[in-house]
This record gives structure tokens, C-alpha cells and sequence, in this order.
């Protein structure tokens, strides 16, 4: 239920309120009368949605903060939780070790790191025609190289109602 906290604490942040978390998963948070009033709830406000006793409903929560997003949200954003480096490699030693060039000889050229901002537009669709089709499509973009990211193609079986994924093909 950690993210649940996790997401309620943002949208409450980005309407005003003055939020703070605790360890064991519970929220507080002090509202204006407008943001009090959409969430029927006073100006002070103590959620938790742990397991235990006294426990406040997920659902019925998730429901009151619905009030407080777009009826028709075009823009949602994610942030990564615990941003961690990600470990160097050694590619001369990775080289050595898994090349092998019989009789020849290689040449490090450049080795360097570098980070890319991904974007992730995620869109529902609906087709109808003899049978309603619904489903959503996912496009990712890669800001620094300025491309789109080429994902591996869905295939749906109408049979068995199965869906798998394979490889794109690369040309």
C-alpha cells in the first residue's frame, strides 16, 4: 500500500496541502477549504491503509481522489523512486575476456557513459465496428537521441484469448 501513500502524498502536494508521511504508512495532511470540501473530508487529514485495525478504505479513498484529477487527464508524470547509478563496466576487460578475433588484433576506440530522458505516452482506444475492441497503445520516445523506441510487437490470439510478445525485427 506503499504506493498508494505514495501517489495520494503527491496529488495532495500538487493541490496545496501541506503533506507529511510516516514510516508506518500513514499520511497527514492539512487541507484548504476548497480541497477539503472535494474530498469530504475536515481540514485535517490522517489516512492509513495498512492492514491492521482502524485501517482507512483503499477504494473509497482512491475514489474521493479521482475529484480531484481532470475528468479528461491528457498529462500524467512518473518519477523513479530510488534513483541509483547504475555500476561502470569495463569494456576493455569485458573485450579481452568475451572477444576472440583469430588472428587479428582489436582497438579500443572510445568508451564513455552517457544518460538519456525516455518519454512514456501511453493512449486507451476503443474500435468499433462488428465487435468492440478495446485497448491501450504505448509509445516511448527518446529525448536525447531525438527517436522513437522501437518495441517488440503484440501478438493476440483470438482463440485462446493469449497474447505473447516477440522480438522486432531489426533492419
Amino acid at each position: 500500500m506503499a504506493e498508494i501513500i505514495d501517489w495520494a502524498r503527491d496529488l495532495l502536494v500538487s493541490r496545496g496541502a501541506l503533506v507529511e508521511t510516516e514510516e508506518g504508512g500513514a499520511l497527514r495532511a492539512l487541507l484548504s477549504r476548497e480541497l477539503a470540501g472535494a474530498l469530504d473530508a475536515g481540514d485535517w487529514l490522517s489516512l492509513r491503509f495498512d492492514a491492521g485495525a482502524g485501517s482507512d478504505d483503499a477504494g473509497d479513498w482512491l475514489e474521493r481522489f479521482g475529484r480531484l484529477l481532470p475528468p479528461d487527464a491528457r498529462v500524467s508524470c512518473a518519477r523513479p523512486r530510488r534513483l541509483q547509478a547504475v555500476r561502470p563496466v569495463d569494456a576493455g576487460a569485458v573485450l579481452e575476456r568475451e572477444l576472440v578475433i583469430q588472428n587479428g588484433i582489436f582497438r579500443l576506440l572510445e568508451d564513455y557513459a552517457a544518460t538519456a530522458r525516455y518519454y512514456f505516452f501511453t493512449f486507451p482506444y476503443t474500435i468499433e465496428s462488428d465487435e468492440t475492441s478495446q485497448g491501450v497503445w504505448t509509445a516511448c520516445l527518446n529525448a536525447s537521441a531525438n527517436s522513437l523506441v522501437r518495441q517488440p510487437k503484440k501478438e493476440v490470439s483470438r482463440i485462446s484469448g493469449a497474447s505473447r510478445c516477440s522480438s522486432p525485427q531489426t533492419s
